[in-house]
Order: structure tokens, then sequence, then C-alpha cells
């Protein structure tokens, strides 16, 4: 049976992921007038360049034999180009949007949101769907009703042999990257504001 203490780091996450940020949008919303705009164009700026551009040509890509070949025969490097990607696609997507919002006026709290934005949705959807299926999976491994068959099998044997604590860690680390995300993104456009646009997009 999947532990108790992992059933509990897995809805730690899925609250973190799903709910917290809701939340924390509502009350951002009530708080400062307009930010919802820039929540929302922010969230845009990670989900059109990275759920779909990159990683559908990431997958286009490993359907190839030549590149899985290659990633096989170059690891580390090909590690180093899928971060360099990430990094490319994301901060081209976050300057957009912060051009977007310097139209009207981008404002400390435009280019806060911006960035919780950013932050949230990748939580959302790297993190909070794929935990949504794991407490589904916890829940069928412990009833006796997960279907059987090699796969699953490999499924159960996972949950079985997972610490807790990285159930519990994926929440935190979802935590601190919407930190870094939105101070990045303030930095970004500080930067853009004292024209020295290329140099915010550098860093």
């Amino acid at each position: 049976m999947v532990s108790a203490s992992a059933i509990t780091g897995i809805v730690f996450t899925l609250i973190i992921t799903l709910i917290v940020p809701v939340v924390l949008w509502i009350i951002f919303a009530k708080k400062v007038k307009g930010i919802s705009k820039a929540i929302i164009a922010g969230a845009l700026g990670f989900i059109i360049p990275q759920l779909f551009i990159r990683i559908p040509i990431l997958q286009l890509l490993s359907a190839n034999p030549s590149v899985t070949q290659f990633s096989e025969d170059n690891k580390y490097f090909f590690l180093l180009i899928l971060a360099f990607s990430a990094g490319l696609f994301e901060t081209t997507g976050r300057l957009i949007v912060l051009k977007v919002l310097s139209k009207n006026e981008l404002s400390y709290y435009s280019s806060l949101g911006a960035g919780y934005g950013h932050g949230a949705a990748e939580a959302v959807g790297l993190i909070g769907l794929t935990y949504i299926n794991n407490i589904i999976f916890a829940i069928m491994i412990n009833t006796g009703s997960l279907p059987l068959g090699e796969q699953y099998e490999s499924i159960k044997e996972t949950f079985l042999t997972t610490s807790s604590s990285l159930f519990y860690a994926a929440g935190i680390e979802r935590v601190l990257t919407v930190v870094f995300h939105i101070a990045l993104t303030v930095l970004f456009a500080y930067m853009i504001s004292k024209k020295k646009t290329l140099a915010g997009f550098i860093i």
C-alpha cells in the first residue's frame, strides 16, 4: 500500500500547485486593481511558448531515431540543450508579456502579477495536473482497483518505492520557483524601464 505519509505529501503538493495559486490570485485581484490582466498575461507567457510550442516540438523530435540516438550518446550536452531551450522560450514569453504591459504602464505590481502568473501557470501545468493523476493512482493502489498489466505494475512499484519526502519536495520546489519567477520578472521589467532590454534578456 502507498503509505499515509506519501498520500499526505501528494495532497500537500496538490494544494500548493492547484488551490493556492487560485486563492492567491483572488487575494491579489481584491487588493490590487487591474492585476488580474497582468497575471493572465504572465500565465499565457508560459503556456503558449512552453506548452503549445516548445514541448510539442520536443515531442516531435523525440520520435526521430537520430535525435534519440544523439540524446543517448550525448546525455549531458542534450540536457544542456533542453535547459537552454527552456530558458530561451520562457524568457521570450516573459519579454513579450512585459512589452505588451508596458504599452499602458509597466508598474511594479503589473510586473509582479506577470511573474506570479508565469510561475503559477507552470506550477499547475507541470506539477498540479500530474499530481491529480498521482492521487488517483495512489487511491487505486490502496483500494486494489488498479488494473492489471506490466505498465500498471511499474506504476505501482514506483509509488511503493518513492520516498514520501519527494512528494512534499515537489510542492516546496514549486513555491521557490514561483518566487524566483516573480523576482526575475520584476528585475526584467526594471531593466526594460531603464532601456536595457538586451541585458535583462540575457540575465
